[in-house]
């Protein structure tokens, strides 16, 4: 028994050790990286979290190192860890998490597990080599008193995350709180993943959108709207501050808006306006940087934890075909969440209850004008609409709908490709998604009623968007964020603008979610300082929704994606399309005439009509004129 408790004693400080430090090295790269989710408040959580995922291999190593000893495979006093080992475990494993993360393709790649094989011998030549320089051990004395000690300092982290609340929200300086005045109000709704050709409003057959169909009718909508990425974390960001992905810089769960970044709802709050924002899904959340200038936020609760290294390994690996590491990866997610989530007030996924949550707040905000973002699951994976709407658009097969993604998800085509499925199959998986479009379109419907039924719709600018489509194998993949191409960023975009000598109808120009920020502020009359002016890179589009000018002449649309060292640009314009992809150490350089090949499935040869070092040129010069200088990278 003394034996076994010495190893657990030993583990114990092993797992303690290794977690503070490891919290220490997570914390302080991302702050240098700029940012980030992590600042020094959340040390204590860090390495609660750190240590209890630690404690794991920590059990593990001491129930084996009790059974050697117990067997006579070495000296009772070879048990003890040498002081350094886990720190020095701690910074290798470090090491690799971020070359992982940041320059290697996925995890179980070639490439990246024979880089892995290669730290790891590193790191064990080195560990050698330092213990036999300096060979210190715990004696029993000690590894107590180190082992009490850091159950004082687990005990204390513990409190404080159970008394630890997230920051109040930043509020600019000089933008809040300002004056009441009159002045439209705003309602800016994304319906996830929603593609336009799924919509009767943009030729879809089906009846997916009757009440966005009777609305566009007396609306402007546009045809050629494109999203900035293609997928919400990098895509949503860019709506809220009119730049790309590369300037606002949120990539991952580790990623936050930057401070010094002016953002929707602190603009018009700067106005008097009231604030609100609705999410149901996690990437939109404070945690984020999407609290700034929101009186009232209603989102789903967010485990800040997502934000650590190992919580990135632990979703990657939680995803793989090994059932129990995937299982196991997933029960330590449930812990994190567990512990460290923020506050939950929307606990639904359901458009009718985030719909009668808009309706109540709005009833509450009395004279002011009011802002409200709202961001429904949409027709988001994985497919599974509540009756009626699961067998509405069903086809008349035996087979049942598809309730989840079909494993194999591809990243960066054109170098993975997903798991097809059966013609049937993906034809059920189809119909569901088209359930989903829907349920959504019924709640929809209600709220746009409900501002008619309160007198408000005559005074209110609605913009219905999405903030990425969806992917059914037309490039061999499915659902999101796997690359550039049309079917992925192409969403739908309507505005209605009372007041305004609006021209209802079809617009067939390129426009970009980017343009939306700066639209609004010329509509609700927001003095466009310098600051402000040139943080926004998107257009006004106000001209085209009046009739009354020129828009400006852009005659392109601007995308990037990034997944850690995987990136990739897009750049459409009415006649071609070019999609640069950096996918670990390849690179694929595609040029699409769109004028022959709308679907982009036949790339051109290189030395087609479009040099690629003037696109590359005008890449650059697309990414400079949309960001601030002091967030160029």
């Amino acid at each position: 028994m003394r034996i076994m408790a010495r190893s657990f004693g030993v583990g114990a400080w092993a797992a303690g050790a290794a977690g503070v430090s490891m919290a220490v090295l997570n914390i302080a790269a991302e702050m240098l990286r700029g940012g980030s989710v992590l600042g020094w408040r959340d040390l204590p959580r860090t390495a609660l979290w750190y240590t209890l995922v630690w404690s794991f291999f920590a059990a593990a190593w001491g129930i084996l190192n009790a059974l050697r000893t117990a067997v006579r495979v070495s000296s009772p006093h070879r048990s003890a860890v040498p002081l350094g080992f886990p720190l020095y475990l701690a910074a290798w494993l470090f090491i690799l998490g971020y070359i992982h993360l940041y320059w290697l393709p996925v995890l179980f790649s070639t490439q990246s597990l024979a880089w892995t094989l290669l730290l790891v011998l590193c790191a064990g030549v080195g560990y050698w080599l330092g213990a036999r320089v300096i060979p210190a051990r715990l004696t029993e004395r000690g590894l107590a008193r180190l082992t009490g000690v850091l159950a004082l300092v687990l005990l204390a982290s513990f409190a404080g995350n159970l008394f630890w609340r997230p920051p109040a929200p930043h509020k600019r300086e000089g933008l809040s709180p300002g004056p009441v005045r009159s002045g439209p109000n705003v309602l800016l709704i994304t319906l996830d993943a929603v593609r336009p050709d799924h919509l009767g409003c943009y030729g879809y057959p089906r009846a997916t959108s009757p009440n966005l169909d009777r609305f566009a009718a007396g609306a402007t909508v546009f045809l050629q709207a494109f999203a900035p990425s293609s997928y919400t974390m990098e895509s949503a960001p860019s709506l809220f501050t009119s730049t790309y992905p590369s300037c606002h810089g949120l990539h991952s769960y580790s990623d936050a808006l930057p401070r010094s970044l002016p953002i929707l709802p602190e603009t018009l709050q700067g106005l008097g306006y009231r604030t609100a924002v609705f999410s149901t899904i996690r990437n939109v959340s404070p945690v984020y940087g999407f609290g700034r200038g929101v009186d009232d936020f209603f989102g789903r609760a967010v485990d800040p934890m997502s934000g650590t290294l190992v919580s990135h390994f632990l979703e990657r690996l939680a995803t793989a075909e090994l059932p129990l590491l995937s299982g196991f990866c997933r029960s330590l997610l449930g812990v994190s969440q567990a512990l460290f989530a923020t506050e939950d007030r929307i606990r639904t996924e359901d458009p009718l209850v985030i719909t009668e949550k808009v309706a109540s707040w709005i009833q509450e905000t009395g004279d002011s004008p009011f802002f409200a973002y709202i961001h429904y699951r949409g027709a988001h994976w994985d497919y599974t609409p509540p009756a009626p709407y699961d067998r509405l658009f069903s086809p008349a097969v035996s087979d049942p709908p598809v309730p989840s993604y079909p494993r194999g998800k591809p990243s960066f085509p054109p170098f993975t490709a997903g798991t097809p499925l059966p013609d049937r199959a993906r034809a059920g998986m189809i119909a569901q998604y088209d359930g989903e479009i829907r349920q959504h379109d019924e709640a929809l419907g209600r709220l746009l009623a409900f501002l008619d039924d309160s007198g408000l719709a005559e005074s209110t600018i609605i913009v219905i968007t999405a903030v990425h489509g969806e992917e059914f194998y037309e490039h061999g993949g499915w659902g999101h964020g796997q690359s550039l191409h049309d079917e992925l960023i192409h969403v739908p975009l309507v505005w209605r603008v009372p007041g305004l000598e609006a021209r209802p109808g079809r617009i067939d120009r390129l426009v970009s979610l980017i343009d939306i920020f700066p639209t609004l502020c010329s509509l609700c009359g927001v003095p466009l300082g310098d600051g402000l002016r040139l943080s926004l890179g998107g257009q006004d589009l106000s001209p085209l929704l009046s009739g009354s000018g020129d828009f400006g002449g852009r005659d392109y649309v601007y995308a990037e994606l990034h997944q850690g060292g995987h990136q990739a640009q897009a750049l459409r314009t009415a006649s071609y399309k070019a999609i640069r992809v950096r996918y670990g150490q390849q690179i694929a350089r595609l040029l699409y005439d769109l004028n022959e090949d709308p679907g982009e499935l036949h790339p051109a040869p290189e030395e087609g009509p479009e040099s690629w070092a003037r696109i590359l040129l005008e890449m650059e010069a697309i990414r400079h004129r949309a960001c601030p200088g002091s967030l160029r990278h």
